[in-house]
């Protein structure tokens, strides 16, 4: 650049030159010792913000500035000027000038906009690729101010909503999706700027579509949001598969909760006459005597016959609908095995088939197991063995010890199995031979002792069997580590006398006349007291508080009220809070038996009532509430 101008001094030319410079501008001194401002024009103080005094050292106003700009002069170099705002990038051209007045002194001017124009581009690449990242994904993603307008959409949003990126800035959530979702999608945007928090959401878009939206705060310097971003995802498909699931779900809980209601129906309208035809067979076996007497017995025998196949099936049932938790402890295994020895010999006897016992392997063992449950099994294995065995046969009952597990033995002489009838044998339903055999069963009992043994964790199975030369079952079962049983007699006796109720007032809210009458036979056989009936739930809760009994027996299924509601009640009142109640019922399900007895209910006997044990009931409940 050629400048030529007289001046009478160099500062006078210095600062008259300068003021005709458009750009930020200087004019300064270099020399051995540094470089100095002789002159700034107003432009360079503008955008340094201050004044610019000469004198000025220029490496304060240029820190980085090479020691050899100056010297040889350069065309546009970026270079940092401090300013009092921090540094800022300009671009800087230094020129010298050749003037008698101004000799050694050079020209750096700035070029602010070009430095601008290279950051402006730097900022435009970083927003292209983001917004490229951003259009790579399938999610929805977007931004918006704290207004609630669009500032920015990706691809993905342009194709679900047919809204273009040029179009959307400014725009709302109203404008795009209509006033109704967009009131939804601004409550949830506000929700995220009010708490300064990423917040997730379903949210529903026109044509049924739902998208998991995570929406997060966009914070400022001053420490609060300024816009709100947000990704949303589309989970229609697994939104409808979940609520296919629950809409599952539901229905099994509905269909389980029905097959509740009929297994607890059918237990009570199967026991129901069963109960009539067992327990008048038991008073008539008491009053006749000789055939009659034989006649009665064998209508008792018909009976429990029949409700033994009734309870095989319920449980059968009962275990494929809800599945078995049985609670286990350690049970003596000679204990269990005699107890089931001595129910199945009077059978043994009718037939004719000798009982011997081996029980040296199981001396002094517990094993771990349910004992209600693992004497079922035991006597349905010895019952099977007598019943299916060859006349004047023999069935040996003994144990084999392992390595933390026993096994119990059922060896029988009977016709035997080929190796495919020990697979079937466990079957449901599944009874060998049935055509040629008097034997009477429903063939679900091994396949309930199956799953009874596996609930116990054990194992049931057929252990070695030849056709014609008999088979042997086996029981395995964990052994109770460090548990010595304790040794009792089992019970050989037919029963214990029927007891002595001349004192006690019975209330029994029943409504059905058979049940009503057989309780009235047995119990005015034992000279009881009083016996007061009600029909309905309500009479029954009535009397009970004016009559106060000594003991109450209460049916489930009245015409008026649920017996769980009866029992509540009588629990609830202060005048009938203290009475026993027993319930006696033909819903034999575990759960319910178990739920009236955490309820407050002191005994549960299921029909046909065992009257022995009824009276045995009343009897021990009535001398503890008087004791």
């Amino acid at each position: 650049m050629d400048v030529s101008r007289r001046s009478n001094g160099v500062s006078t030319a210095a600062a008259e030159l300068i003021e005709l410079a458009v750009a930020p501008s200087l004019i300064v001194r270099h020399g051995p010792d540094g470089a100095e401002v002789v002159a700034a024009s107003t432009a360079f103080s503008a955008l340094l913000g201050r004044s610019v005094p000469a004198g000025t050292c220029l490496s304060e106003l240029f820190p980085a500035l090479p020691a050899d700009a100056l010297a040889a002069g350069c065309g546009p170099r970026e270079v940092s000027l401090a300013g009092a705002g921090g540094e800022t990038p300009v671009l800087l051209r230094v020129d010298r000038l050749r003037s008698d007045e101004l000799t050694g002194l050079v020209l750096v001017q700035l070029d602010v906009t070009a430095s601008r124009s290279r950051a402006d581009r730097a900022l435009w690449e970083s927003e292209q690729m983001m917004q490229a990242i951003a259009d790579a994904v399938d999610a929805l993603i977007y931004l918006k101010g704290a207004d609630g307008r669009y500032l920015l959409i990706n691809s993905s949003f342009e194709k679900a909503t047919g809204v273009r990126r040029e179009e959307v800035v400014g725009m709302t959530d109203d404008d795009i999706f209509g006033a109704r979702l967009g009131r939804t999608y601004h409550a949830n945007d506000r929700r995220v700027l009010d708490a300064a928090r990423s917040m997730m959401f379903e949210e529903l878009v026109p044509g049924d579509t739902i998208y998991l939206s995570t929406k997060f705060p966009l914070i400022g310097e001053d420490g609060k949001p300024y816009a709100v971003g947000g990704i949303s995802t589309d989970i229609t498909d697994r939104s409808h598969a979940e609520q296919a699931v629950r809409l599952a779900r539901d229905e099994a809980e509905r269909a389980n909760a029905a097959k509740t209601e009929f297994l607890s129906r059918m237990s009570h309208e199967l026991r129901t006459p069963l109960n009539s035809i067992l327990g008048f067979g038991q008073l008539l076996e008491l009053d006749l005597r000789g055939e009659q007497a034989d006649r009665a017995h064998r209508i008792v025998q018909a009976g429990h016959h029949l409700l033994n196949l009734i309870n095989e099936v319920l449980d059968i049932t009962t275990t494929e609908h809800v599945g078995l938790d049985v609670e286990v402890e350690p049970v003596g295994a000679v204990e269990a095995f005699q107890e089931a020895l001595v129910l199945v010999r009077p059978l043994a006897e009718a037939r004719g088939i000798t009982l011997a016992r081996d029980f040296h392997g199981g001396l002094d063992t517990a094993v771990v197991a349910n004992r209600r449950r693992l004497a079922q099994v035991l006597l349905n294995l010895l019952s099977n063995a007598v019943k299916y065995n060859r006349p004047d046969g023999m069935v040996t009952a003994s144990f084999r010890a392992g390595e933390g597990r026993i096994r119990f033995l059922v060896t029988d002489t009977g016709r035997g199995l080929t190796a495919e009838e020990a697979e079937r044998v466990f079957a449901p339903f599944e009874r060998l031979d049935a055509g040629g055999t008097e034997v009477e069963g429903t063939g679900l009992g091994l396949t309930l002792s199956r799953t009874l043994v596996e609930a116990m964790g054990g194992t049931l199975g057929v252990e070695r069997s030849k056709p014609g030369r008999g088979s042997v079952f086996f029981l395995e079962l964990p052994v109770a580590p460090g548990v010595r049983p304790q040794h009792e007699a089992a019970e050989t006796g037919p029963g214990e006398p029927l007891a002595d109720l001349s004192s006690v007032h019975v209330l029994y809210i029943e409504d059905a006349d058979a049940n009503v009458e057989l309780v009235r036979g047995v119990l005015e056989r034992q000279r009881v007291a009083e016996l007061t009936c009600a029909r309905t739930g309500a009479d029954g809760v009535a009397l009970a508080r004016v009559a106060r009994p000594d003991i109450i027996l209460l049916d489930l299924h009245l015409p008026d009220a649920d017996g769980e509601n009866v029992l509540a009640r009588l629990r609830a009142q202060p005048e009938t809070a203290a009475i026993p109640v027993v319930v006696v019922s033909a819903d034999a399900l575990g759960p319910r038996i178990t739920r009236l007895t955490e309820a407050g209910a002191a005994a549960y006997l299921t029909k046909p009532v065992d009257l022995r044990a009824l009276v045995r009931t009343i009897s021990e409940l009535t001398s503890e509430s008087r004791g």
